[in-house]
């Protein structure tokens, strides 16, 4: 295989077209496509507007006086404008349920700060807790530890005197005679 070869993909697509929306809307020499929108380019809108009177509508409109002429435009007039208000009418709606959203989103910000915010006391109540319960078995490890030392100490001590006073006992017993044992 070729380097060329490899680096084609497998599955071309080939590059098409957009398809034409009517061939007889023409902007700077090209067709109108479905790809073209009239809200974004001012050329295209101006197109359509103008070639939406095709020529058995402009045969039609000939044969009308200047007043059915004017009534009619008057009328697509009313259409196009009611259409409009349409529009705007969804589009303010629209605005309405995204403030509406907007606000939700508020109060549930708020609410978590405020949960956060709850939290974090809480969690700053726990550490001070914690800390005066550290420095409570602190102490009390300390002072156990203490005693226990003294305890031991103490019975140290004690046993020593102990085998002191034994040793004292048994030193005693033997300086003195047997005695009779009286059954």
């Amino acid at each position: 295989m070729s380097s060329s070869s490899s680096n084609a993909n497998p599955n071309p697509v080939p590059e098409v077209e957009p398809a034409v929306w009517r061939t007889t809307f023409e902007v700077n020499g090209r067709p109108v496509t479905i790809e073209d929108t009239v809200m974004d380019n001012e050329d295209i809108a101006v197109v359509v507007a103008r070639d939406m009177i095709l020529p058995r509508d402009e045969i039609m409109l000939a044969a009308r006086t200047d007043i059915e002429a004017v009534n009619q435009s008057l009328a697509l007039s009313i259409r196009a404008t009611s259409s409009l208000v349409k529009v705007a009418e969804r589009l303010h709606a629209r605005r309405l349920e995204l403030n509406t959203q907007v606000l939700d989103l508020h109060h549930q910000i708020e609410n978590l700060r405020n949960r956060l915010r709850d939290e974090r006391r809480h969690r700053n109540n726990l550490e001070r807790r914690n800390q005066e319960l550290n420095t409570r078995v602190d102490f009390w490890r300390d002072y156990v530890n203490t005693r226990h030392l003294e305890f031991e100490e103490e019975m140290e001590r004690m046993r020593k005197q102990f085998e002191e006073f034994r040793g004292m006992i048994n030193h005693q017993d033997e300086n003195i005679p047997d005695r009779p044992r009286t059954v």
